[in-house]
């Protein structure tokens, strides 16, 4: 890949779809709709898995199968096929999380957005995994950072409508967009920068994207 891409991971994709957010979000980062590039097993994870049918209800999963067709596929592989394999090798880094690592570690081009809190820490935490580490840095978007952005350029009302009726499958949405926090956008922007501090404490000041 050498054009600019947002790879879009399959939970927050299917996040973002749902709530209609998706195209905004990619505005706000200064990518467009072409620069999307999606996991290529989404589609068939939102039939078939039974993962996703018990964390998403069939109106969230007809959603984002929807918007999934209208954005490209990922079908490279990346050429380092030893670091993918050390990428699979590790616990806690699924098959999605380590090609989309081992695309964003080969093009200074690519952007990952990630709501896999547990593959971030599993590769931030391994030392064969930090040059890996090194050549992402700053290119990792958690959905925390896309809700800062979104409130604070489209107010915490319209997000919060757009986003609490997923909160069942994604529980901090429920912390996020309080009855409180509906109520005062500075205290709901606190409160997403308290997340985004704990996670950087946890991976490292320079590993998220942060706005």
């Amino acid at each position: 890949m050498t054009e600019r891409r947002l790879l879009v991971d399959s939970d927050v994709f299917v996040l973002l779809a749902a709530s209609g957010s998706l195209l905004r979000a990619a505005e706000l980062l200064g990518f467009s709709q072409d620069q999307l590039r999606r996991l290529d097993a989404l589609t068939h994870m939102l039939r078939e898995s039974k993962r996703v049918q018990k964390k998403y209800s069939q109106e969230i999963r007809d959603r984002a199968g929807g918007v999934a067709h209208a954005v490209s596929p990922i079908i490279e592989r990346p050429a380092d096929d030893d670091r993918l394999q050390l990428l699979l090798s590790i616990k806690g880094i699924d098959e999605g999380e380590a090609l989309l690592y081992g695309l964003l570690a080969e093009s200074a081009s690519c952007w990952l957005t990630s709501g896999d809190k547990t593959s971030m820490r599993a590769l931030v935490g391994q030392d064969a995994l930090q040059p890996v580490r090194q050549l992402i840095a700053g290119r990792v978007i958690c959905l925390e950072s896309i809700l800062k952005m979104l409130v604070q350029t489209d107010g915490v009302a319209a997000v919060a409508q757009a986003w609490l009726p997923l909160k069942d499958s994604y529980k901090s949405l429920s912390v996020i967009f309080s009855e409180v926090n509906c109520n005062d956008q500075k205290q709901c922007l606190e409160c997403l920068d308290s997340i985004l501090n704990d996670l950087k404490t946890t991976l490292g000041s320079d590993f998220l994207f942060l706005p």
